[in-house]
This record gives C-alpha cells, structure tokens and sequence, in this order.
C-alpha cells in the first residue's frame, strides 16, 4: 500500500510526457502536411511591405550608395506585386533577404550560379526543404521585422553610472554571506529587494525594447545552428550558418536571460527567479554585458542573419520553380552582343500570351499600338524578367540570352505634390538622370511608355525623337567621357517617331479589331508600325452618346486630310 501513491504519481507523469509527446508530433505532422500542401503555390497572408523593405533601406543608407534598382523602376515595373507572388518564404528575415535580392540587381553571374545551386537542391531533397523550414518557422513574430537593426544600427553604451548595477549586485553577495556572522544583517535581503526594485524601475525602460530584440536574435542563432546541421547542405551553406556561432555563445547566452518570457513564471520557481532578479540586479547586469558584447560581434549577427535569410529566399525560388510556370535560367552574354529573349510572359498574368524580340541591332525597339492592346504590360514583362534573371536567375521565358543589363524606365511619373512638382517636371528630371547614368560602365536597358505625354504634339514628338535617337548611338564621345550601349523599347501612339527613329529602331506593333461585341485583343507582337487606332471606337464601345462618336470621327477625318494623310490610319472592323 505504501508503494501505491508513488506509483501512481509515476504514472501520472509518464503518461502526462506520453500525452505531451504525442501533441507534439501531431503539431509536427500538421506542420510538415502544410507545407508539402503549400509547395508550389503563391502564399495568401498578410505583409507589411514597408517594414519587408526596412533592411534593404537600411543597407542602403549605410553604404551610401543608390540603390541597384531605383525606386521609381521598382514602382513602373510593380515589383511590389510580382514580390507578393515570388514570396513563399517561411520566416520574416527569409522575406527581408527576398525583397533585398530582388533589388540588387548588381548581382554576379558567378554568385547567380551559387544561389542556383542552393535552390536546387532544396527542390530535389524534399527531407532536407521540410526540415529547413521547421526551422525557420520561428522567426515570424511581428518582432523580427526590426531583426535586422540589432545587426546594423550603432550599439549605444550604457551611461557610466550604469557601474551602479554591478556593485550593487557584488554589495548583495557580500552581505548575503555576512548573515551568519552578523548581527541585524537578516534585513538585507528585504533592504535589498527594495532598493533593486527602484533600481530596476530606473533601468526598465531601457530592457523593454532589448528583450525582444535579444529574444528574436537568440531565435535566429538556434535556427542557424539548426539549419547549418543539415548535412546535404552545400559546405559553403554550412559553413556561413554556423562559421559565426562560436563567437556569438556568450552574447547568445545572456541575451537568453533578457529574452526569457517571463510570462511562462507565474509559478513558484518563476517567483524565486524574479526575487534573485532584483535582488542582484540580473537584467540590468546581463544587459550590460550583452550590449558589450553585441558591440563587438555586430558583424558577425549580421552574417548569421544575411546566411539565414538568404537560404530561406532560396527555398522561395525553388516553390515559385516548381509552381508549374515556365521558367529558364539566363545566359549571360558579353556586352555589345544582342539581347534574345523567346516566349517572355508575366509571371502575375494567367494564360499570358509569350512573345518574343531581339534588341541589337538595332538596339531600339518602337512599340506601337492603340489603347489597351499590351505595350506597358509588354515593357513591364520585359523589365520584370530582366531583374528576376538577374536577381534569382529565373526567367518566364522558353530561353534568355542577354549581357547583364542596368535597367531603368519611365512608365508612370505622377506629379509630386510635396516637392511642388508637375507631372511634366518630374518626367523629364528622371530623363536627365537617365541621360546621364549613360557615362557609367555597363551595358543599359530603358524602358519607356509614352515619352512626353505631358506636353503638346509637337513638343512631344520632337524632344522623344531628340532623346530617343542620341541613346542608341553607342559608344559617342561626349566630351571628356564616353557613353556607354544602351537598349531602349519606347511604346508610342506617335506613328510620326516611326520614320524620324528608323533604322536606329526596328518597328512592331500590337494589333486590335472591332467586332460586333466590341474590341478584340490577342496580345501578340507583330512586326512594323500599327495600321489601327482605337480610341474614338472605345468610345462607342464603353456607352458614349453616339452623337459624340459621330462627330469625333468627322472631326478625325478633316484633321487626317488636313494633314496631308500622316494621320491615316484606319479602323479595322470585322
């Protein structure tokens, strides 16, 4: 009988760590279900795109130098959109190094074929892909959006009366151990609550903002020591993982303390930790020293945090690869060679329609069309593939072969409200700068839509006519510099630049056709300049008075024989 009560206890743990075990394989289980469920496919979830872009900001800033990929391509091209497709990333940091790789397209081929490598063994080797995403899942608190600071933004020191902390806590162990000898030395540890607790109240909001930080930092360490003991990993994988632990044990060790959550201690045990916490001044103390630390091993967070991140974009890439789309890897070619893509699509666009081109020579390309028929969302699949060639080494494209490209564009400039500029000035200051990042090494890639829309006919056609030619004339002297090749696709509604821009440009068009249930569009290019015009039909189509149709069309007809017929384009009908 006396045997009784303990073995039940017995038994009731054991099955109560039977029970544990086996909720936590379930979780496993469902975990790993999910994510062989979600292969492949685009992730519906909430981002912060703003934060997403605070680290690629942050390096920005800190190197000084103008970002690979400028803002306003970024916006032409609406890489925010096509991020929010690629992005099937397990962990924040995994999300911070996607956005960060998308934008720097400075990229090497060499570099390129390494990151190629890692994809492709995380889509061969599904054991070690589950694996490594068990890992990351941990780093997706709210929190880790600001990881990135703690690896990057100047460690403060603590003020030097901070030394209070530390003598304070050798004063408790000294008098803790006086007790026995001295008299009236009982009342210390009730004194010394005290006195820490307003010590701790004068440095608490100083730990706030440091416990998540060092919480999420320690969550980044233990899955880059996870993540580096996945032997199929390549070794240079590996080594970049985990090269940096050693250094960071201590710091990882007291940042363990801040971070600890103290939510979980509402019980005996977590009293008695809190009790000795103020009682020798603990965080303050361990907050000291690991801000010491991190001072000296700042580096080294960063790069745990760079290799991390980095193999969780890979993973993104092998999902996005195995989406079912078709996808090529570049072949870079040496400047002065032509650009060839086959069968480009748009990765965001369902059944998109491929087309092909060739730029060089010549190295200009005209896009003409009417309304709505695909030029911007041509130029924007061709600047879309260009950076993702070059960033993930992936294109939507049956075969790409191109030198490396600096790619810019002029697609959508909107006034800016806040610098007191018109849409027109803000157009052509981009222009200026676009003319000038000509003197710069490289080989160039401009993409433009509707030049000069913000000024009159003859404005327009002149000044785009004026721009548009001195950029292909590769490799001019300008003064003391030279300028570098450019390639140039301009989609244009001013058939008037056909005749002034040949033969620097080769000619294609999109067509359109008018049915009896209205305009008609298959998106393919076509060689030679259009022979439609659709604008006053669109009219017609989308409900306007068919007095107002009527007379634009009259007025058309004696503004084209007005003008000797360099109007004359028809309207086709079937």
């Amino acid at each position: 009988m006396s045997y009784l009560l303990p073995a039940l206890a017995l038994a009731v743990v054991a099955a109560l760590a039977v029970a544990a075990r086996f909720n936590q394989m379930k979780k496993l289980r469902g975990l790993e279900a999910r994510l062989r469920a979600q292969w492949g496919r685009p992730k519906a979830r909430e981002r912060d795109l703003p934060l997403v872009a605070g680290y690629h900001h942050a390096l920005a800033r800190g190197s000084g130098a103008p970002p690979a990929l400028d803002d306003r391509t970024w916006r032409d091209v609406d890489l925010d959109a096509v991020f929010v497709f690629l992005d099937r990333t397990e962990s924040i940091v995994g999300r911070q190094l996607l956005y960060h790789r998308l934008r720097s397209t400075n990229e090497s081929p060499a570099g390129l074929a390494a990151f190629d490598d890692l994809v492709e063994l995380l889509r061969r080797d599904e054991p070690t892909r589950i694996a490594a995403q068990r890992a990351l899942a941990s780093l997706n608190r709210s929190s880790c959006y600001w990881l990135w600071s703690i690896a990057l933004e100047p460690i403060e020191p603590f003020p030097r009366w901070a030394v209070i902390y530390p003598l304070f806590a050798v004063l408790m162990a000294v008098s803790l151990l006086l007790i026995p000898l001295v008299r009236g030395f009982a009342l210390v540890p009730v004194l010394g609550l005290v006195v820490g607790g307003a010590l701790r109240a004068k440095f608490g909001w100083r730990l706030v903002p440091l416990a998540d930080s060092f919480r999420d930092m320690v969550t980044l360490l233990v899955a880059a020591e996870r993540l580096g003991a996945l032997e199929p990993l390549p070794p240079q994988v590996r080594q970049a993982l985990t090269t940096h632990l050693p250094a960071l044990a201590r710091l990882r060790r007291s940042a363990g303390w801040l971070g600890r959550d103290q939510a979980s201690s509402a019980d005996v045990f977590g009293f008695l930790i809190e009790y000795i916490n103020l009682l020798f001044c603990a965080d303050a103390n361990t907050a000291i020293l690991s801000v010491r630390e991190l001072r000296r091993h700042q580096e080294d967070v960063h790069q745990v945090f760079q290799a991390v991140g980095e193999l969780d974009a890979a993973l993104s890439v092998a999902s996005v690869r195995d989406g079912g789309g078709a996808w090529t890897r570049p072949v870079f070619a040496q400047d002065g060679q032509p650009a060839v893509f086959d069968d480009l699509t748009h990765p965001l666009l369902d059944n998109a329609v491929p087309n092909s081109l060739t730029l060089g020579p010549p190295d200009g390309l005209l896009v003409t069309g009417a309304n709505m028929t695909g030029k911007s969302t041509f130029l924007r699949t061709v600047g879309v593939n260009v950076v993702l060639a070059q960033t993930l080494n992936t294109a939507f494209a049956s075969s790409y072969r191109a030198p490396w490209l600096s790619v810019a564009s002029c697609i959508t400039p909107a006034d800016d409200l806040q610098a007191g500029k018109s849409y027109y000035q803000v157009e052509v200051e981009t222009l200026v700068a676009m003319l000038a990042a000509t003197r710069s090494a490289g080989t160039r890639l401009y993409l433009f839509d509707e030049l000069f829309r913000g000024t009159n006919t003859l404005d327009r056609i002149g000044a785009a006519t004026a721009v548009l030619s001195w950029l292909v004339r590769t490799n001019d002297s300008d003064g003391a510099s030279v300028r570098r090749r450019c390639l140039v696709i301009a989609a244009t509604h001013d058939l008037e630049l056909v005749s002034l821009l040949t033969p620097g440009y080769a000619v294609v068009h999109f067509a359109d056709r008018l049915t009896d249930v209205g305009l008609h569009f298959d998106y393919l290019l076509r060689p030679g300049p259009t022979t439609t015009r659709n604008a006053i039909a669109l009219l017609g189509v989308l409900g306007a008075p068919p007095e107002v149709v009527g007379e634009a069309l009259e007025r058309t007809e004696r503004l084209r024989a007005a003008s000797g017929g360099s109007l004359g384009v028809k309207r086709v009908v079937d």
